[in-house]
C-alpha cells in the first residue's frame, strides 16, 4: 500500500497511490496509517484519483476515519473520485456524510470556511 502525504497550510493531503490500497488485504494498514495522521492533524483531505473500486469494508473504514477526525475536532474530506466511485457514494448517500470535491484547490479552500 502506497500513500503520499504532504501538508498544505493546516491540512494534511493524503494521496492513495494504488487502486487497491484500501481493499480487504490492505484495509487495516490503511486504517492504522490514517489514524496516526488524524492523531497528528485531524484536518485531512484524501485524494482517491487512483482508486477505481472499493469494497463495503473499505467504505466502512473511511466512515470510521471520518468519525475519528470529527471527534478530534477536524474533518476528513474526499477529492478526485473516479466516476464509478462517485456514483457509489451517491447511491449509498455517503455524499451527504463526506464533503466530496472535484479539485484539490476547491477542497483546500473549503477547510478555511470550516
Amino acid at each position: 500500500m502506497k500513500l503520499t502525504r504532504r501538508s498544505v497550510g493546516s491540512v494534511v493531503v493524503v494521496r492513495v497511490e494504488e487502486a487497491n490500497a484500501i481493499d480487504n488485504l490492505n484495509r487495516e494498514q490503511f486504517f492504522d496509517t490514517m489514524q496516526l495522521l488524524i492523531n497528528e492533524n485531524p484536518r485531512v483531505l484524501v485524494d482517491l484519483s487512483k482508486v477505481d473500486h472499493m469494497t463495503s469494508a473499505a467504505i466502512g473504514t473511511l466512515v470510521a476515519l471520518f468519525r475519528d477526525a470529527s471527534e478530534s475536532g477536524g474533518t476528513l474530506k474526499l477529492v478526485n473520485l473516479q466516476e464509478k466511485l462517485a456514483a457509489l457514494f451517491e447511491m449509498t448517500h455517503l455524499d451527504t456524510l463526506f464533503e466530496i470535491f472535484d479539485s484539490e484547490q476547491a477542497a483546500l479552500q473549503s477547510f478555511s470556511k470550516s
